[in-house]
């Protein structure tokens, strides 16, 4: 079994726990994700909002060396090919595109713009508000550095914003821990017109393991987010984003990496394919990684 996840927390639990990468209590560890043939992971540092944005800067350089450190420890070095960085939530630009750079000299490959209310790029899901003059251009930043934004916490109105321009620099947009509106009808979730959004501009999409946002616990839940964004964006696009460490609740028979399996199994009981399950779980967003996530 193949597994390429699009989105974690685990970076900034190690730090919170001062744990390690091989045996850590959390719901991912490498220990648990050994039974995997091959495995990928994009972790994100979450820039937390009970911090100012300074803080939060600083905090993420703290959790990315505490991260290197205890990939060090296990001979592998970070980020990589198969272990990949993102930012989750702009606040820590504190409106200094010089800042973005940096994190991209740091290796960052993807920026989820905004996480919650909201900040100097703009309005989170749980606002109405859009891109700000200051988010316009990071998102042009991040187009001309090579970082892809991602818009699963967004307002509609910055998604859509988003979208205008990266329409203008030939660029993509992603969603990488999203479920579906027309299933469960959340303010984190994306609709259907912003799925084709994501597929017109070439993007991808992954699906979290979140019971709140996918509409319940049961894990036929995820089968039908799944099919709802396969019907939009054709099955080269969708993949797993679990969001594992970034959540306490998971679905029915989840309790971390280990238990991904499960999810392979109730997808074959819902009439997914051996060659679409590959899709979801690797190839689409290996194939995407290894040509827009340098």
């Amino acid at each position: 079994m193949k597994l390429f996840d699009l989105h974690c927390d685990t970076l900034y639990e190690m730090h919170k726990n001062n744990v390690g990468l091989v045996e850590n209590g959390l719901q991912i560890s490498l220990d648990k994700a050994s039974y995997l043939d091959e495995y990928s992971q994009i972790f994100a540092i979450w820039s937390d909002n009970k911090l100012s944005g300074d803080e939060a800067y600083y905090r993420f350089f703290e959790i990315l060396e505490h991260s290197k450190r205890k990939f060090a420890e296990c001979e592998l070095d970070f980020p990589s090919a198969r272990f990949k960085l993102s930012v989750e939530g702009g606040a820590l630009l504190s409106g200094d595109l010089k800042r973005l750079r940096e994190l991209k000299k740091s290796g960052i490959c993807i920026l989820t713009l905004v996480w919650a209310d909201t900040c100097c790029v703009g309005g989170a899901h749980n606002t109405n508000e859009g891109l700000t003059d200051f988010g316009r251009d990071t998102v042009k930043a991040c187009f001309d550095l090579g970082i892809i934004p991602d818009l699963s916490h967004a307002s509609e109105k910055m998604f859509f914003q988003t979208a205008d321009l990266a329409v203008q620099s030939d660029m993509p947009i992603i969603a990488t821990h999203s479920c579906v509106k027309q299933v469960c009808d959340h303010t984190r979730n994306v609709t259907k017109d912003q799925l084709c959004a994501i597929k017109d501009l070439g993007g991808i999409i992954g699906v979290n393991l979140v019971p709140a946002h996918l509409g319940g616990s049961d894990l036929g839940y995820v089968a039908e987010n799944l099919s709802r964004m396969i019907e939009v964006c054709g099955d080269d696009r969708v993949c797993l984003g679990c969001d594992l460490d970034g959540t306490a609740e998971l679905p029915d028979g989840i309790a971390g990496i280990e238990d991904i399996g499960k999810l392979e199994a109730a997808l074959r009981e819902n009439n997914f394919s051996e060659e679409l399950i590959s899709k979801i779980f690797y190839e689409n967003a290996k194939g995407f990684a290894d040509k827009r996530l340098i």
